[in-house]
């Protein structure tokens, strides 16, 4: 089976995810923020770090490998409690949610600043997956209520209250 083409900044290559986050933006946190970075990338499901390793190598022309290996000595480095193998659910499709169920309840009670400004990242068709995704782990992995709109009415009211 031959490689995948690269993906080009604007669109993904045939038979690969697009990154959800723009490269340039994940970019400027990990020269700016590394720590925020690292939370950020520890959180993403395999599939979506992966794309977003892609996009990250074809910012500077390295390969995905290398980019991973960097990101996984920076994730030891500035979140050694969260998981960063490959974890999360195999979901996948347009209404995935982008982060790890457990590794965002982990890094919401580790760092809670880190996990709001996650969650604002999403666009509002991936914060409802992500409310989701959240609900069903609750439910399934712990037997507790939880209802995906009171999730997302909690992340908006937040939201709202940090944009006043």
């Amino acid at each position: 089976m031959a490689p995948l083409p690269p993906p080009a900044l604007s669109a993904p290559a045939d038979g690969q995810d697009p990154p959800p986050l723009d490269p340039r933006l994940v970019d400027r946190l990990l020269t700016d923020h590394p720590d925020r970075a690292a939370a950020l990338i520890s959180a993403l499901r395999l599939e979506h770090r992966v794309a977003q390793g892609v996009a990250h190598g074809a910012l500077y022309g390295l390969d995905p490998e290398v980019v991973g290996w960097d990101w996984r000595a920076l994730m030891s480095r500035y979140v050694p409690a969260l998981p960063y193998g490959p974890v999360g659910r195999a979901e996948t499709g347009a209404l995935a949610s982008v982060y790890d169920p457990v590794a965002l309840a982990d890094l919401l009670s580790l760092s809670p600043a880190v996990a709001r400004t996650l969650i604002a990242a999403l666009s509002p068709a991936q914060r409802t997956a992500q409310a989701e995704a959240q609900a069903d782990w609750l439910v399934d992995d712990h037997g507790l209520p939880a209802e995906a709109e009171e999730i997302l009415a909690g992340w908006e009211r937040d939201l709202a209250a940090r944009a006043a």
